[in-house]
């Protein structure tokens, strides 16, 4: 429409003065091209990437990364992967690894790309000799499987890490959101300690504290989850911590409260789609149960 067509021009205005390009340089060229992006211009948002290598000059790593992660966005992981292996040896090994992982994920990738990323992230672990940097690449692999629903692959390379380094907050917390969905009872109990180590920690984070949540759900205590989850959304506002305060409200009878939350949730966008896959189980409980209870109240 006409609103696009001027936003362009004006796109294009700005990017053809060479003066104001020069002051802002990586700044500004980041900028228009995340507005033809977002006008859905990808031609040109592409070019307007390819340009930040050339005048990030010595920031050329950071302008690949910016590319790299755009073409994974729009359907050329490929490229995103080529341009990704171009600059592996320029990169710390943590910072590669956290790339290849983000690069699996926005590009959506199948099976055949994932087991290529696998590779490199194990090459990098036999390249490291530092504890912690290993340990940042494990976390990525885990990540990786835990992308393609492999959790008790995942889980096991969270303990890995943790016999390495058992204060790792990272894989405290992610090792117990797995954990909270045991089919072992040790597990799932082992869980809260693991969620309780990662927050004295790091603090009560709300991604920490909505894992501690999940678990006092699965066991049985969503009086506690409740707890955990007013302080996690009066600090942030994220769309997951609404799905599981509806679960637990809902766990603890409070249905009313419940559906609130649940209208929340689904206002910012939780669906099946976006619902982790360990928590499907309380998805289709919270709304078969919330239906009911509408259905009651209306005949």
């Amino acid at each position: 429409g006409n609103d696009t067509e001027i936003a362009l021009r004006s796109v294009r205005s700005l990017l053809a003065n060479r003066a104001v390009v020069s002051a802002m340089q990586t700044e500004f060229i980041t900028l228009v091209a995340q507005q033809y992006e977002e006008l859905k211009r990808l031609d040109l948002a592409e070019a307007a990437y390819l340009r930040l290598r050339p005048a990030a000059k010595k920031d050329t790593l950071e302008s690949a990364i910016v590319l790299a992660s755009f073409y994974a966005r729009h359907g050329r992981l490929e490229s995103g992967l080529k341009l990704c292996e171009e600059f592996a040896d320029r990169m710390p090994t943590a910072l590669y690894a956290r790339l290849v992982v983000d690069l699996v994920r926005n590009g959506k990738a199948g099976g055949p790309v994932c087991r290529r990323a696998e590779q490199w992230l194990r090459q990098c672990v036999e390249r490291t000799s530092s504890i912690k940097d290993s340990g940042e690449v494990r976390l990525q692999i885990a990540g990786l499987y835990e992308y393609e629903n492999r959790f008790e692959e995942a889980a096991a390379v969270y303990r890995e890490i943790l016999a390495a380094n058992p204060t790792n907050p990272t894989a405290l917390n992610n090792l117990a959101a797995i954990d909270a969905f045991s089919d072992d009872p040790e597990k799932k109990t082992a869980a809260l300690k693991l969620s309780d180590l990662a927050i004295s920690i790091d603090g009560p984070l709300p991604e920490l504290l909505d894992t501690r949540a999940v678990v006092h759900i699965n066991l049985g205590d969503p009086a506690s989850a409740i707890d955990d989850l007013t302080q996690a959304v009066s600090e942030a506002d994220r769309p997951y911590l609404w799905f599981h305060l509806a679960v637990a409200q809902l766990r603890s009878g409070a249905k009313r409260e419940a559906a609130a939350s649940w209208e929340k949730a689904k206002a910012a966008g939780v669906d099946a789609k976006s619902v982790h896959p360990l928590e499907a189980s309380l998805l289709e409980e919270l709304q078969r149960e919330i239906a009911s209870d509408r259905r009651n109240v209306s005949g």
